[in-house]
């Protein structure tokens, strides 16, 4: 028959919309032939304790990921997304994420994802990105590096740090790097007040002919080159 779109809303042993297996991995699709997903619903699989690895990587109509899909997983290590908008903490309170799979057909990045994934050291954007919530690296402590891909039109990164397209602003300097320097084309810093904001700087170079340069936030500053 024709297929019909659905949405996993949960986890329930024996159920088709998805299944673990004995290391703790969710693995979708594991559902009939006649149903596909666009869908994961807010709050499906909160606070699974369970839950080691999601794979959703061959969900090919997957649409979004809605809000706190995920969020605190205390032992979810690696999920997979190919596709669709990834709402705003789905990832938080995910204190063991540390490898995060952005397929080529995500688009949206939401508010306060990765907040207290305190084990995310990298990540790395699809071209396909088109929004960024400005506070949804925030709270990932240990991040050091975001890596956009270089076919993306609307973001790029350079020395792991997020920024617009052309770097004319950063946008993000991630939590945890400890120095930074700033490409040779930015002029200002982001007006969003996310852009540095629990920071670990200790040091920063700005490039020669920039225009303005906003306080950052950052305690534990202690060289500035310019």
């Amino acid at each position: 028959g024709a297929e019909r779109a659905c949405t996993i809303i949960g986890y329930k042993v024996g159920s088709t919309a998805g299944k673990f297996s004995p290391r703790g991995s969710f693995s979708l699709p594991a559902y009939d032939v006649n149903f596909k997903v666009t869908k994961i619903a807010h709050s499906a699989l909160k606070q699974n304790s369970d839950l080691v690895e999601a794979d959703l990587s061959k969900l090919a109509s997957l649409s979004e990921v809605e809000a706190s899909a995920f969020q605190d997983c205390k032992n979810l290590k690696k999920v997979n997304i190919p596709g669709g908008e990834i709402m705003g903490q789905v990832f938080s309170g995910c204190s063991a994420l540390s490898s995060v799979t952005l397929g080529a057909s995500v688009t949206l990045l939401g508010s306060n994802l990765f907040d207290q994934c305190t084990s995310l050291t990298s990540i790395s954007l699809p071209a396909s990105v088109t929004t960024i919530n400005s506070s949804a690296f925030r709270g990932a402590s240990a991040l050091r590096s975001i890596i956009v891909n270089e076919a993306c039109q609307k973001y790029a990164s350079y020395d792991g740090a997020l920024y617009n397209k052309d770097f004319s602003y950063i946008m993000v300097c991630p939590e945890g790097k400890t120095s930074i320097t700033l490409h040779p084309n930015t002029q200002t810093m982001s007006e969003e007040p996310q852009s540095f904001v629990n920071s670990k700087l200790t040091s920063i170079s700005f490039p020669y002919g920039m225009k303005s340069i906003r306080e950052l936030g950052c305690p534990q500053l202690t060289t500035v080159y310019i």
